[in-house]
């Protein structure tokens, strides 16, 4: 049960480290409600680029590549490990 315990502060720790909001990326959505807080969320996402699934072992070549040049599985990883999935 320690372990468990452990591996998963660990994995919640390192997700938290990768999943950072830019700074001051909703300022522009602060203090706002109604239609006024939904048109600033529209306008900051507005311009992205929308990707199929299809697309996706394509951009996983550059989101998710290793520094050894392989792909690695997220969901899958074991923090400070071997991961069990890593794809060329």
């Amino acid at each position: 049960m320690k372990y468990v315990l452990s591996g998963m502060i660990a994995l919640l720790v390192s997700i938290n480290s990768f999943s950072q909001i830019p700074p001051g990326y909703y300022d522009d959505a602060d203090g706002l409600l109604g239609d006024s807080l939904r048109m600033a969320l529209r306008d900051i996402i507005d311009g992205h680029t929308s990707v199929s699934y299809a697309s996706l072992w394509t951009h996983f070549q550059n989101t998710d590549v290793k520094g050894n040049g392989k792909v690695w599985d997220m969901y899958s990883d074991i923090p400070n490990d071997v991961p069990p999935y890593e794809y060329t």
